[in-house]
Parts: C-alpha cells; structure tokens; sequence
C-alpha cells in the first residue's frame, strides 16, 4: 500500500500477456522460510564454470526435468511428481537455463496402471533458443526429450547431448480459446483459530495473467476476522501450494500509509507450504499479505480486514 488512504477502489481488471511477469519480492528476513531438503538441479556441463539445466515451462510454472543416463529406460513414474497441465491443448516449452537446445525430440509415454505404453512422437526440431510442445490428449504421461545443450560462450563446441523426463498429468478438460493455458490463481488463505477467510485479490501476476486493481475495496466490504490482538495468524495457498517469499503489514482503518505497521516477512530457496505471524495490537486493520509463488508463477497481493479485541 503506497500513499493513498485506505478506502479507495476502482474497479478490477485482468489482462493476459504475452510472457509471465516474474516480480521480485525484496523483504528483510523476520520470519525465514523453513528449509527442506533440495536436491541440486540436473545439468550439463561443457566449458569449465558453464553449467546448464533444462526447464520445462507450463501451466504448472517452472520445473527442471530429471536427467535419464546414457541408454536408460523411463524411471518408476512413482518416483517422480505429477504436474498438472491444467488441460489438453497446454503448451509446455522447454528451455536451457543457459545456451541453447539443439536437435531436440520430444515424446511422451502413458501410463497405463503400473506401466507405460509406447511413446507418442511430440515434435522435433533443430538449433532454438527453447522447444514448444502441445499436450493433446487426457491422462498421466511420462514427458521425455532428448536433446543437446549449447554452449553460447563456445560456439566451436558440439554440445553435449542428454536426456530429461517430467511426469505431467493432462485433465479431461480443454484449455480456454486459443490453446493458451490460463490456470486460475491460487487464494490467498488467511486463518485465526477457526476462522478461516480467502483474502480479496490485490494486484499481481501468475502465470501469463497480469492485473493491477489501482486500489484497495472500501475496508467493509473487505473478507474479515475478528480475533484477539497479537494471536498467530497463518497464510497458505487455496491449491496447496508453494511459497518462496512473504511480507504481511497492517494499516489502521482510516489512516496513511505511514501509519502501516511490518508484521513480518521471509524468503528462502526452498518454497513452505504454511506461513506463521502475530497479529497487530488492539483496533480495526486493513492487512495486506504480498507471496511469491514457487517454480517462478509469479507474485500477488490479497487483502482483509482484522478487528482486534
């Protein structure tokens, strides 16, 4: 909340864009985000220091594929996370972190109970910066490409070849108008004790979807707990899902911004799935929860209103 009296409002609107805008969330640590156990992406190396993964890119967000070694077969499907790709028609595009993709081929496998069938051919292609594929049917698919990776710095090098696998689960539906994935953005889940309110949408980015509300919604009409002042109050995503930075401030109802108070913040590598923080003292609040969702979907603002006895 910058400058402005809390109170305003104008109308929301949402626009989709061409690419995903990733914002950077920059907050001092009061509350660090807990760790877990991370295993380092899956890279190729050529020249000495260059080192590069392969992203696949989708609805689902960011996610480095698993390296298969030379001649391996699929891995247990069971060992790896399903993605969702929110329906058929989804491009997924994959990309080097660094480099370039070169002489890529893309299939996929379905998995039929305990085994997967026979590979369906996806597309293939030459030297590009990222390769693009369309999921066209419905189901639980093993996603392997085959491919090289370029060194940009050393063009005379050949590369070096590799292959990766994602497990992506296609749902019986159809993604909206133009193929295009539009997933919905997860809520922002605010809860006191029983009380329990989905907090209303501030501007933001998630996936390729972009929106600036302008302002706040006038405080009564804003999702409200009424609780007592200083007890914990918890933030998680509607959908489950991961969050790699936070801060959360409070304004009296009526006052300026610099009346705002800090009620915490975080970040971390590794992505939590709940979020802890003690509310402000005594009074009646507009807060204002800012997250970052993991595998790089994007940021967002969520809004409600606190009485405090």
């Amino acid at each position: 909340m910058t400058g402005r009296r809390i109170g305003g409002w104008v109308p929301r609107s949402w626009s989709s864009v061409a690419t995903g805008l990733i914002a950077t969330l920059a907050v001092a640590a009061v509350l660090p985000l807990p760790t877990v156990a991370q295993t380092d992406p899956p890279s190729a190396t050529g020249r000495a220091g260059w080192v590069s993964s392969l992203i696949a890119r989708g609805p689902f967000g960011s996610v480095p594929g698993v390296p298969l070694p030379p001649e391996a077969t699929l891995p247990d499907p069971a060992t790896l996370e399903a993605l969702d790709a929110y329906g058929r028609g989804a491009t997924v595009t994959f990309a080097p972190s660094i480099g370039s993709l070169d002489h890529w081929r893309a299939t996929a496998s379905r998995e039929s109970g305990a085994e997967t069938t026979s590979s369906l051919e996806l597309g293939g292609g030459e030297s590009a910066d990222f390769a693009t594929i369309r999921l066209p049917a419905s189901g639980l698919f093993l996603i392997r490409l085959d491919g090289t990776l370029v060194d940009p710095a050393n063009p005379g090098d050949p590369g070096r070849a590799g292959s990766w696998v994602w497990r992506i689960a296609v749902p019986d539906r159809d993604v909206p108008g133009g193929g295009d994935p539009y997933p919905p953005m997860p809520a922002i889940v605010l809860t006191s004790g029983d009380q329990s309110i989905d907090l209303d949408p501030g501007s933001g980015c998630f996936i390729d979807t972009c929106g600036d509300i302008g302002a706040t919604s006038p405080p009564q009409t804003l999702p409200t707990i009424r609780t007592i002042a200083g007890t914990s109050l918890d933030v998680r995503l509607s959908d489950g899902s991961g969050i790699t930075a936070w801060s959360a401030d409070a304004t009296p109802i009526g006052a300026t911004d610099d009346h705002t108070i800090s009620l915490g913040s975080g970040s971390g590598a590794t992505s939590t799935k709940q979020l802890w923080f003690s509310a402000p003292p005594r009074g009646r609040w507009v807060i204002l929860v800012h997250v970052r969702f993991d595998r790089d979907r994007g940021t967002a603002d969520g809004y409600g209103r606190l009485i405090l006895e």
